[in-house]
């Protein structure tokens, strides 16, 4: 529900904004990318408990390679300036700079990305193995 707030904001300031003063069309807008963008704390909260339980795995073979959990520690930390956003209105660190936006969701996607394709060849070595 909370992610669905973004797209209904847009879509209902897009609807008749010929109504609305410019200021607050602004103010609704920074608040949609403000929601769009803090929301980084749950994702890293993620990363790090991923990293925990793939570091407490005493399986052998374990069902994670010990690099995924560093590497969920490293996405973890590297989208932590994303909440510089409050504090900067242009530059790097604003809610479309090159740091807090563009850097954050390379690093995001990537663990994505990352995570889809070791948990699938984990579930597959799962399925072998139950298989044998």
């Amino acid at each position: 529900m909370f992610f669905l707030l973004m797209p209904i904001t847009w879509a209902a300031l897009a609807y008749r904004p010929e109504l609305m003063p410019p200021w607050f069309l602004q103010i609704m807008n920074d608040w949609v990318w403000f929601i769009f963008i803090l929301s980084w704390p749950p994702f890293a909260i993620f990363m790090i408990l991923i990293a925990v339980a793939i570091f407490c795995d005493h399986n052998t073979p374990t069902i994670f390679p010990r690099w995924v959990a560093f590497f969920n520690v490293w996405c973890a930390l590297l989208i932590v300036p994303a909440a510089l956003i409050e504090f900067f209105k242009a530059g790097p660190f604003a809610y479309d700079g090159l740091i807090s936006f563009w850097f954050i969701y390379i690093v995001f996607f990537g663990w994505i990305m990352v995570m889809s394709v070791v948990t699938l060849k984990a579930t597959k070595a799962e399925d072998l193995h139950q298989s044998a």
